[in-house]
C-alpha cells in the first residue's frame, strides 16, 4: 500500500495510526519472543551435552537435532521480526518515509499566514506532531530493549540451569 496520493499530515496520520499498533501488539510479543530466544540459546546446547552424555533407551541424534532446528528455527523468526519491525519504524512497510522536520514544515505552512503574518494554531496538526515525535524518540529505546531481553533470558535460563545443576 502507498501512500503518495495523501498530504504530509494524513501520511503521518498514517504512520502514527501504525506505530500506535506495533507499540500495543507488535513490539510486546516480539519482547516475549525475544526472551524466549534467550532462553533457547542457553538451554538447547546444554540439553544436547545432556542427552549425549548419559545412555539413554532412544536414539540421540533425532532428539539433538530437533533441539537446535527448533533453536535455528526461533532464531529466523526472531530475526525476520525484527527486520519486518524495523521496516515499520522507517515506515517503509507502507511505503512512506516522513522525516519529523518535513511534517514541521508542513504544519507550520498551514498555521503561519505570509501575507499578514499571523499565527493561526490548529490543535489536531500540533497533536499530529508531537505523537509522530514522541514515537520516534521511543522506537530509539526499543531496539536496546530488545536485545537486552535476549541477553537476559540468556542469563536467567543459564543461572536455572546452573542452580538445577549443583541440586542434582
Amino acid at each position: 500500500m502507498s501512500l503518495s496520493s495523501l498530504n504530509i499530515t494524513q501520511e503521518a496520520q498514517a504512520l502514527n495510526a501504525l506505530f500506535k499498533f506495533t507499540a500495543s501488539s507488535v513490539a510486546p510479543s516480539l519482547l516475549l519472543e525475544s526472551f524466549m530466544t534467550g532462553v533457547l540459546c542457553a538451554c538447547v546446547p546444554m540439553g544436547s551435552y545432556m542427552l549425549w552424555a548419559k545412555p539413554l533407551p532412544f536414539p540421540r541424534v533425532p532428539s539433538i537435532s530437533m533441539l537446535w532446528i527448533v533453536l535455528t528455527t526461533t532464531i529466523t523468526h526472531w530475526a525476520l521480526s525484527l527486520r519486518q519491525l524495523e521496516s515499520t519504524f522507517s515506515g517503509r512497510s507502507l511505503g512512506s518515509s516522513v522525516s519529523s522536520d518535513v511534517l514541521f514544515g508542513a504544519i507550520d505552512a498551514v498555521q503561519f499566514n505570509k501575507t499578514d503574518n499571523s499565527w493561526h494554531p490548529q490543535p489536531g496538526l500540533v497533536d499530529i506532531d508531537e505523537d509522530y515525535e514522541s514515537y520516534g524518540l521511543a522506537w530509539q529505546y526499543l531496539l536496546p530493549l530488545i536485545t537486552e531481553t535476549v541477553l537476559f533470558g540468556t542469563c536467567h535460563a543459564s543461572e536455572i540451569l546452573s542452580i538445577s545443576t549443583n541440586i542434582c
